[in-house]
Protein backbone atom coordinates (compact mmCIF):
# COMPACT_ATOMS: atom_id res chain seq x y z
CA UNK A 1 0.00 0.00 0.00
CA UNK A 2 2.97 2.36 0.31
CA UNK A 3 3.97 2.02 -3.35
CA UNK A 4 3.44 5.25 -5.21
CA UNK A 5 1.00 5.57 -8.09
CA UNK A 6 3.94 6.66 -10.28
CA UNK A 7 5.81 3.43 -9.55
CA UNK A 8 2.75 1.32 -10.31
CA UNK A 9 2.13 3.24 -13.54
CA UNK A 10 5.79 2.82 -14.59
CA UNK A 11 5.66 -0.94 -13.99
CA UNK A 12 2.41 -1.26 -15.91
CA UNK A 13 3.87 0.81 -18.75
CA UNK A 14 6.54 -1.91 -19.09
CA UNK A 15 3.79 -4.54 -19.34
CA UNK A 16 4.23 -5.82 -15.79
CA UNK A 17 1.04 -6.85 -14.03
CA UNK A 18 0.84 -5.18 -10.62
CA UNK A 19 -1.19 -6.43 -7.67
CA UNK A 20 -1.26 -4.08 -4.71
CA UNK A 21 -2.20 -5.69 -1.40
CA UNK A 22 -2.93 -4.51 2.10
CA UNK A 23 -0.37 -5.01 4.87
CA UNK A 24 -1.27 -7.60 7.47
CA UNK A 25 0.84 -8.55 10.48
CA UNK A 26 -1.22 -11.59 11.47
CA UNK A 27 -0.73 -15.26 10.69
CA UNK A 28 -4.13 -15.28 8.98
CA UNK A 29 -3.00 -12.35 6.83
CA UNK A 30 0.12 -14.30 5.80
CA UNK A 31 -2.05 -17.23 4.71
CA UNK A 32 -4.29 -14.90 2.69
CA UNK A 33 -1.24 -13.32 1.02
CA UNK A 34 0.18 -16.75 0.26
CA UNK A 35 -3.04 -17.93 -1.38
CA UNK A 36 -3.39 -14.67 -3.33
CA UNK A 37 0.16 -14.96 -4.69
CA UNK A 38 -0.36 -18.64 -5.48
CA UNK A 39 -3.54 -17.81 -7.39
CA UNK A 40 -2.02 -14.81 -9.19
CA UNK A 41 1.02 -16.78 -10.32
CA UNK A 42 -0.78 -20.05 -11.07
CA UNK A 43 1.03 -21.90 -8.30
CA UNK A 44 -1.81 -23.07 -6.07
CA UNK A 45 -0.24 -26.52 -5.61
CA UNK A 46 2.96 -24.96 -4.29
CA UNK A 47 0.96 -22.53 -2.17
CA UNK A 48 -0.79 -25.51 -0.56
CA UNK A 49 2.55 -27.19 0.20
CA UNK A 50 3.90 -23.99 1.75
CA UNK A 51 0.68 -23.41 3.73
CA UNK A 52 0.92 -26.93 5.18
CA UNK A 53 4.57 -26.33 6.10
CA UNK A 54 3.65 -23.06 7.82
CA UNK A 55 0.80 -24.74 9.70
CA UNK A 56 3.12 -27.52 10.91
CA UNK A 57 5.69 -25.00 12.12
CA UNK A 58 3.01 -22.95 13.90
CA UNK A 59 1.70 -26.10 15.62
CA UNK A 60 5.22 -27.02 16.78
CA UNK A 61 5.91 -23.51 18.08
CA UNK A 62 2.54 -23.35 19.84
CA UNK A 63 3.11 -26.75 21.42
CA UNK A 64 6.60 -25.74 22.53
CA UNK A 65 5.46 -22.52 24.15
CA UNK A 66 2.53 -24.32 25.84
CA UNK A 67 5.02 -26.77 27.41
CA UNK A 68 7.19 -23.92 28.69
CA UNK A 69 7.07 -22.23 32.04
CA UNK A 70 3.97 -20.23 32.97
CA UNK A 71 5.91 -17.00 33.04
CA UNK A 72 7.82 -16.40 29.84
CA UNK A 73 10.62 -13.94 29.39
CA UNK A 74 9.81 -10.36 28.56
CA UNK A 75 11.25 -9.61 25.14
CA UNK A 76 11.93 -6.29 23.43
CA UNK A 77 12.63 -5.93 19.71
CA UNK A 78 14.88 -2.90 19.37
CA UNK A 79 16.76 -0.94 16.72
CA UNK A 80 18.37 2.47 16.42
CA UNK A 81 17.96 4.91 13.55
CA UNK A 82 17.34 8.43 14.74
CA UNK A 83 16.04 7.19 18.09
CA UNK A 84 15.26 3.93 19.86
CA UNK A 85 12.68 2.10 17.77
CA UNK A 86 10.66 -0.78 19.15
CA UNK A 87 7.79 -2.97 18.04
CA UNK A 88 4.59 -2.84 20.02
CA UNK A 89 1.08 -4.17 19.76
CA UNK A 90 0.01 -5.05 16.22
CA UNK A 91 3.52 -5.09 14.75
CA UNK A 92 5.12 -7.90 12.78
CA UNK A 93 7.66 -8.35 15.56
CA UNK A 94 4.88 -8.62 18.16
CA UNK A 95 3.34 -11.55 16.27
CA UNK A 96 6.76 -13.22 15.98
CA UNK A 97 7.48 -12.83 19.71
CA UNK A 98 4.06 -14.15 20.72
CA UNK A 99 4.27 -17.18 18.43
CA UNK A 100 7.66 -18.10 19.91
CA UNK A 101 6.20 -17.96 23.42
CA UNK A 102 7.70 -14.67 24.57
CA UNK A 103 5.96 -11.69 26.12
CA UNK A 104 6.39 -8.47 24.16
CA UNK A 105 7.22 -5.94 26.87
CA UNK A 106 6.70 -3.00 24.48
CA UNK A 107 3.10 -4.09 23.80
CA UNK A 108 2.56 -4.61 27.54
CA UNK A 109 3.68 -0.99 28.06
CA UNK A 110 1.22 0.46 25.57
CA UNK A 111 3.50 0.87 22.55
CA UNK A 112 1.49 0.56 19.34
CA UNK A 113 2.94 -0.73 16.08
CA UNK A 114 6.54 0.29 15.29
CA UNK A 115 7.35 3.42 17.23
CA UNK A 116 10.09 5.37 18.94
CA UNK A 117 10.62 5.28 22.69
CA UNK A 118 12.67 7.38 25.07
CA UNK A 119 15.64 5.95 26.94
CA UNK A 120 13.73 6.32 30.22
CA UNK A 121 10.94 4.04 28.95
CA UNK A 122 13.51 1.51 27.74
CA UNK A 123 14.99 1.43 31.24
CA UNK A 124 11.61 1.23 32.99
CA UNK A 125 10.43 -1.62 30.72
CA UNK A 126 13.45 -3.58 31.97
CA UNK A 127 13.22 -6.38 29.37
CA UNK A 128 14.74 -9.74 30.21
CA UNK A 129 15.77 -10.18 26.59
CA UNK A 130 16.55 -7.64 23.86
CA UNK A 131 16.55 -8.56 20.19
CA UNK A 132 18.37 -6.21 17.86
CA UNK A 133 16.43 -6.43 14.61
CA UNK A 134 18.74 -4.11 12.71
CA UNK A 135 21.12 -5.73 10.25
CA UNK A 136 24.87 -5.43 10.75
CA UNK A 137 25.07 -3.68 7.34
CA UNK A 138 22.72 -0.99 8.65
CA UNK A 139 24.47 -0.43 11.97
CA UNK A 140 23.25 -3.37 14.04
CA UNK A 141 26.69 -4.25 15.42
CA UNK A 142 27.42 -0.62 16.29
CA UNK A 143 24.06 -0.35 18.03
CA UNK A 144 24.76 -3.58 19.96
CA UNK A 145 28.15 -2.26 21.05
CA UNK A 146 26.67 1.10 22.12
CA UNK A 147 23.84 -0.60 24.02
CA UNK A 148 26.19 -2.92 25.90
CA UNK A 149 28.64 -0.13 26.81
CA UNK A 150 26.08 2.50 27.86
CA UNK A 151 26.41 2.63 31.64
CA UNK A 152 23.01 4.30 32.02
CA UNK A 153 21.45 1.08 30.65
CA UNK A 154 23.50 -1.34 32.77
CA UNK A 155 20.62 -2.03 35.18
CA UNK A 156 18.41 -3.51 32.43
CA UNK A 157 18.06 -7.25 33.02
CA UNK A 158 18.82 -8.18 29.40
CA UNK A 159 22.05 -6.19 29.42
CA UNK A 160 23.06 -7.23 32.93
CA UNK A 161 22.53 -10.94 32.09
CA UNK A 162 24.01 -10.80 28.58
CA UNK A 163 20.64 -11.56 26.95
CA UNK A 164 20.99 -9.15 24.04
CA UNK A 165 20.89 -10.90 20.66
CA UNK A 166 21.42 -9.75 17.11
CA UNK A 167 18.78 -11.54 15.04
CA UNK A 168 18.38 -11.95 11.30
CA UNK A 169 16.55 -8.78 10.27
CA UNK A 170 15.14 -10.47 7.14
CA UNK A 171 13.11 -12.73 9.42
CA UNK A 172 11.82 -9.91 11.62
CA UNK A 173 11.14 -6.91 9.41
CA UNK A 174 9.51 -8.42 6.33
CA UNK A 175 5.87 -9.34 5.86
CA UNK A 176 6.38 -12.89 4.69
CA UNK A 177 6.88 -16.54 5.46
CA UNK A 178 10.26 -15.54 6.89
CA UNK A 179 8.44 -14.39 10.03
CA UNK A 180 7.95 -18.07 10.95
CA UNK A 181 11.74 -18.42 10.73
CA UNK A 182 12.01 -15.44 13.12
CA UNK A 183 9.74 -17.22 15.62
CA UNK A 184 11.83 -20.37 15.29
CA UNK A 185 15.01 -18.35 15.85
CA UNK A 186 13.54 -16.76 18.99
CA UNK A 187 12.13 -20.05 20.29
CA UNK A 188 15.61 -21.59 20.12
CA UNK A 189 16.90 -18.74 22.30
CA UNK A 190 13.90 -18.64 24.66
CA UNK A 191 13.78 -22.36 25.29
CA UNK A 192 17.55 -22.98 24.96
CA UNK A 193 17.21 -25.40 22.05
CA UNK A 194 19.78 -26.58 19.54
CA UNK A 195 17.26 -27.71 16.87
Amino acid sequence: PYASVDLIDALEDFGIIVIQTQLSNSIEGRYNDLWLMGYATGNLDNAEILAEDIENKINILTSLSNQGENSTKTVLALSWWDAYWTAGNGSTEDAIIQLAGGKNVAAANGVESNNTIEKELLISMNPEMILITQSVQWGGQDFYDDLMSDESLASIEAIKNDEVYKVNSNRWTTLSYWNIKGSEELAKILWDLDD
